[in-house]
């Protein structure tokens, strides 16, 4: 059996680089992307080569699913309260340890005040698009995050496999 374990760090700082503080989010892969591991692997299917980082937002927010997709989830909004014109690239480094983090963050400056729930990982650099593959969500694990506009989130993904 293989484990998927992964974990979002936020690191918050203000425009001025003072850093405010942490926020950890533990993940869970979605089933879609756990069909489309094995797909790419192992039957030729087609790989994806870009990943992008975006917030859930905590409007309307009831839950997170399993079976999310881009297209489809309904339990959660994405959160668009940031200065970036698309969804920041995650550019992950060496695996090394059956484990992949992008060894710099993608940031995230917010131009409203929000309050958000979590982060996911989604193959499509649209913000507040609906295709592509979402890879992975997950909610803080301390609760909401309240940001005021102007934070800068920095934002690290780390995903480890092991046998389980």
């Amino acid at each position: 059996m293989i484990k998927v374990i992964g974990r979002y760090t936020t690191d918050v700082y203000t425009l001025g680089g003072i850093y405010l503080g942490r926020r950890v989010a533990t993940n869970f892969v979605t089933l879609e992307s756990l069909n489309d591991i094995p797909f790419v692997y192992l039957a030729g299917g087609t790989q994806k080569t870009s990943w992008y980082m975006s917030l859930i937002d905590s409007t309307s927010f009831s839950e997170l699913s399993t079976s999310d997709t881009a297209s489809s989830h309904a339990g959660w909004l994405e959160s668009t309260a940031y200065s970036e014109s698309t969804r920041p690239v995650w550019t992950p480094g060496t695996v090394a340890g059956q484990t992949i983090t992008n060894p710099s963050p993608t940031i995230i400056t917010l131009n409203a005040d929000a309050i958000i729930k979590g982060l996911f990982l989604i193959s499509n650099s649209t913000k507040g698009g609906t295709s592509g593959t979402l890879f992975s969500e997950a909610l803080y694990d301390s609760g909401d995050g309240e940001f005021p506009s102007g934070k800068v989130l920095k934002n690290t993904y780390t995903l480890t496999f092991s046998n389980g």
